[in-house]
């Protein structure tokens, strides 16, 4: 098993209440987070501009 995977116990350990009570309500969509994430690396979004898209 690699580094990244989680064992099949772990997983099923999991409380999926506890999980979605953690979790924003309603989702936030795809954009929405890249617009957090943006914001959060000092980079933030303009609307009608290209998104920006940090890399590595």
């Amino acid at each position: 098993m690699s580094s990244w995977q989680w064992c099949r116990a772990a997983v099923e350990a999991l409380d999926a209440d506890t999980i979605r009570a953690a979790m924003p309500s309603p989702p936030v969509s795809g954009g929405a987070a890249a617009d957090r994430i943006a914001e959060a690396l000092g980079t933030p979004n303009v609307v009608g501009e290209k998104a920006n898209a940090p890399t590595p």
